[in-house]
């Protein structure tokens, strides 16, 4: 189910038809690949970055629950990704293939995912497992994000 609030539908409808070159395509996509090869899933969490058994505890314990040390660790910036300056098609773009590249790798998992824009207006994503038990906080994690797009990969 995907959510977008005024501003998302707004730029959705400023680029509608927007078309993004077969080169910048390509590299958006060997970015997303490239970066994709980080995510790792043990103990029932899902994390971008070393896999080692300290990272795991050590989040979970500084975050307090599972889905904050996924939705803490699994953050990263679109804009320093593809480094240069983008446009929104591209940051959807970005977007669209990682969560294409989660839903396929990780069919079983409640996964959703985050677009938010922070104050110097850079393409902030953030993806973690939806767990019915915990507050759903991870949309607005110390005033970090302002949510533009919120997708869940599952059906519910």
């Amino acid at each position: 189910m995907l959510i977008m609030n005024e501003s998302m539908h707004r730029l959705y409808d400023e680029n509608r038809g927007t078309k993004i070159g077969r080169l910048r395509r390509m590299r958006i996509q060997h970015t997303v690949k490239k970066h994709f090869r980080s995510v790792f899933y043990d103990h029932g969490c899902i994390f971008t970055g070393t896999h080692d058994e300290d990272t795991i505890e050590t989040m979970r314990e500084f975050m307090g629950d599972y889905t904050g040390a996924e939705a803490g660790a699994n953050e990263f910036t679109i804009n320093d990704k593809l480094s240069r300056k983008i446009d929104f098609s591209d940051v959807v773009y970005f977007v669209d293939e990682f969560e294409k590249m989660l839903a396929a790798e990780f069919p079983k998992l409640k996964l959703e995912t985050l677009l938010s824009v922070d104050k110097l207006g850079d393409a902030v994503f953030r993806f973690y497992q939806k767990r019915p038990e915990e507050l759903e906080y991870c949309r607005d994690i110390v005033g970090i994000s302002n949510p533009v797009r919120i997708n869940t990969l599952y059906n519910e």
